[in-house]
């Protein structure tokens, strides 16, 4: 792979180029901040040979691949916040996914079980905490025995190693608290200090050449077929090709050269509780209840974190914000765009949508909610016994159509890439993640190839 070249395709801009695949932990961010980037003058204008935009695992897990594949490449790395993982990749459960939630045939399927390997070999040579504690969906009822079932098929279908269906007596040798007639067991699932595991990312990508720039916003952006300018609180920046992993905001930045406009991201705040200190026996692993296969969401789960702690999440609370983690951090604006977007409207008008959406709002307004939930899978679980902890902002896309997206989409410029949607399992992936948007780079002429 060499420098950039112009794309030998054009993209049609009223029918953009998209791969959309099957529909089907912190409190705050001021740990390891750095000052943002003040240039000087001549500084003031930055040229790259790609610009990547937002410094989550996805944005690092791109950077880290470009320069990997060549390290010729000028690559940067621009970053809103003054640290890295400020929103999702930071603010979640942690969790190594095995690939068997995921549809046969998508994006995800295919990248979830290569990744989670790919993941804990990367941990163990880069010294990132991570620890194998396996994962199990519990089953109570012949319904809820389907649903494991179902799994199973999908993980042996994805090549989930290890994966297999065990009886209550194996259960209880596991998770001798946890209610349930049997449980999908696998022993891949894992978990890891995610924050921690961003960071190792992008240490890798900077000592191979990129260029990180954190507390820099983007302003705007003017694409041509040669590039890309891109205005920012750091003044300006020309790249021959932009990436954009923005997350929460990644649509809007799709939106300043013209794309994005069959979607939306419509954020879900997921609330965490943690067990006191005294109750982090309960569980040893991660328990999951069966998912409903109809929408993007596992439910609340109990997890046990690489320090110890057993945190109870997340729910899944439609927030009127992006980054709307308290009521002091709603946006009107935030809020205004989404109601206004025709597939928000549709998706209102869906019995089980706003069925999904109330019952959320019911469970992060009533503590007593969530612990009923928690309890139906361990049920000595009372309410004193959480203490709330961190929430995160799930980054869902919605189409045009109202539904909820499940899986990788990507928009393709005349110089820039967008992916649009990377929720979970989107660390797990990440990295296969990243090797094939450079491909898809390299294949459509985005790149030349070594």
């Amino acid at each position: 792979m060499g420098r950039l070249t112009t794309p030998s395709k054009t993209p049609v801009s009223d029918d953009p180029r998209v791969i959309d695949g099957p529909r089907l932990i912190l409190k705050t961010c001021l740990t390891r901040r750095e000052s943002p980037i003040r240039p000087t003058e001549q500084e003031s204008r930055l040229n790259f040979d790609v610009i990547i935009v937002g410094g989550g695992i996805i944005g690092c897990a791109v950077a880290r691949q470009l320069v990997i594949s060549n390290s010729g490449l000028h690559v940067g790395l621009v970053e809103k916040e003054r640290s890295l993982a400020c929103h999702t990749s930071g603010r979640n459960s942690g969790v190594i996914h095995s690939g068997f939630n995921q549809a046969p045939g998508t994006l995800k399927a295919k990248f979830c079980v290569e990744g989670n390997a790919r993941l804990r070999a990367f941990c163990r040579a880069r010294g990132v905490e991570f620890e194998e504690c396996g994962t199990f969906v519990i089953s109570r009822t012949d319904s809820e025995a389907r649903v494991i079932r179902e799994l199973e098929r999908r993980g042996r279908i994805n090549g989930v190693p290890g994966l297999r269906i065990i009886d209550r007596e194996e259960l209880l040798r596991h998770e001798p608290n946890v209610a349930s007639a049997e449980a999908l067991y696998s022993a891949t699932g894992s978990i890891v200090d995610s924050r921690g595991l961003v960071f190792a990312i992008a240490t890798e990508a900077e000592e191979r050449g990129a260029k990180l720039l954190k507390g820099v916003r983007v302003v705007s952006l003017h694409e041509g077929k040669s590039g890309v300018k891109v205005t920012t609180t750091a003044g300006d920046m020309e790249c021959g090709l932009l990436i954009n992993c923005a997350g929460l905001h990644a649509d809007r930045i799709a939106k300043m050269v013209g794309l994005s406009r069959r979607y939306s991201i419509v954020p879900f705040k997921g609330q965490y509780y943690r067990l006191r200190d005294e109750r982090k026996g309960l569980i040893r692993s991660m328990v999951y209840p069966p998912p409903d296969l109809e929408f993007p969401f596992l439910g609340v789960h109990l997890t046990k974190r690489v320090n110890g702690d057993i945190i109870l999440g997340p729910n899944a609370t439609l927030v009127g914000g992006r980054e709307g983690y308290s009521i002091a951090r709603y946006s009107v604006g935030d809020s205004l765009a989404m109601a206004s977007f025709p597939g928000f409207i549709r998706a209102s008008l869906n019995p089980r949508f706003a069925r999904l959406v109330l019952g959320e709002l019911h469970a992060s307004t009533s503590r007593k909610r969530f612990v009923e939930r928690a309890r139906e899978l361990v049920p000595l679980i009372d309410e004193g016994d959480l203490v709330l902890d961190t929430a995160g902002i799930r980054a869902q896309l919605l189409n045009d159509r109202g539904e909820l997206v499940d899986d990788f989409v990507l928009e393709w410029g005349h110089s820039s890439i967008h992916v649009l949607n990377s929720v979970s399992p989107g660390m797990t992936c990440a990295m296969p993640f990243a090797e094939y948007v450079v491909g898809q780079a390299i294949d459509r002429g985005y790149l030349n190839e070594g």
